[in-house]
């Protein structure tokens, strides 16, 4: 369905919040160089925005080791709040449950959290 189908049905034109964009594809830029590499030790920012972050807040402050490095993607946050385009990689982060939740965690459970890499920062060795 046209833009054009929809004006015409809604009796008029109307804003689109997201208008279709030419394909994504045509335009492919390098990707970005991952700052951090499997088994490397990190620290999830201890951030408080006064909005949405995707930074779980029992993980911030707190260090993590890299399980996984995904590809860079489109970085959510940005594009949601009218920030320029960019990419940024996500990483597998294992924490260590007795380091997120101390006696209430224990020795054999972890959880991993996916993070985008503007929430990290290397661990000091």
């Amino acid at each position: 369905m046209t833009k054009e189908d929809l004006e015409e049905r809604a009796g008029g034109a109307f804003p689109l919040a997201n208008p279709n964009a030419p394909d994504p594809m045509a335009e492919l830029e390098p990707q970005p160089v991952a700052r951090f590499k499997k088994g490397d030790r990190v620290v999830a920012k201890d951030i408080h925005p006064a909005g949405h972050t995707r930074v779980p807040r029992f993980c911030r402050g707190k260090t993590g080791t890299i399980l996984h490095v995904a590809p860079a993607f489109s970085f959510p946050d940005a594009a949601a709040h009218g920030g320029a385009f960019r990419k940024e990689h996500t990483y597998h982060v294992e924490f260590a449950s007795t380091d997120l939740w101390a006696d209430a965690g224990s020795d054999n459970e972890s959880v991993i959290v996916d993070l985008w890499d503007c929430y990290l920062e290397g661990a000091a060795t």
